[in-house]
């Protein structure tokens, strides 16, 4: 099932002061009335350390270029119910060959992560390649041009597990950011007792 939402997930017991930091650099980003039609509403809780926005691309490069206390931005694409290998590789190629988003319109390098798939009946390794084989499958079926490539991705793509024992599902996305958000910029220099950078940023909010 196709969704269209940006994900931020963080720390445990993170998710007012990620919004709250969300809802100042909208205001800072934007005019009035823009600002308040991307926060019109409070984002929907995803447990102790997730919020879900409505995906809108100007909220998604605010996020990935100055969020501090989120530790991971995704743009989540679609949600899978199928926990069984070949039945998750037919769904996804489905919902990928019926996505008409903009995304699907580049060619690009891609890799693939997996995160928390213990409700799947397999190992990450296998959910990872069934996933590769999906988007390749999809890219020959459309007529472009998307090459596998771990070391050198200009695209990130998770499917990460959703904690629900009465509804497991997967959730495919990509990441925004291409990698963790504290590894921005990652260490030019430290100290004796350096932190994440979320961790660091959650510190000094709290703080007032």
């Amino acid at each position: 099932m196709q969704i269209d939402e940006i994900r931020l997930l963080g720390l445990g017991g993170s998710n007012k002061l990620m919004a709250g930091e969300v809802s100042r650099l909208v205001r800072r980003a934007f005019d009035q009335q823009l600002s308040r039609e991307i926060i019109s509403s409070a984002p929907r809780k995803l447990g102790p350390g997730g919020l879900s926005f409505p995906y809108r691309p100007e909220l998604a490069e605010v996020i990935t270029e100055y969020h501090r206390t989120g530790a991971r931005a995704l743009w989540a694409l679609a949600s899978l119910r199928s926990t069984r290998l070949e039945p998750l590789y037919d769904e996804l190629l489905e919902d990928l060959m019926q996505d008409q988003r903009p995304w699907q319109e580049q060619d690009f390098r891609f890799s693939v992560l997996a995160f928390h798939t213990d409700a799947t009946e397999a190992g990450e390794r296998q959910v990872v390649g069934v996933v590769k084989n999906a988007l390749l499958a999809a890219a020959t079926q459309k007529g472009r041009n998307w090459q596998l490539d771990p070391e050198r991705p200009d695209v990130v793509f998770q499917i990460r597990g959703e904690k629900s024992e009465e509804d497991p599902r997967l959730v495919f996305s990509v990441d925004l950011a291409g990698r963790a958000l504290h590894e921005r910029g990652y260490r030019i220099w430290s100290g004796d007792a350096p932190l994440r950078e979320d961790r660091a940023a959650q510190l000094v909010m709290l703080s007032r």
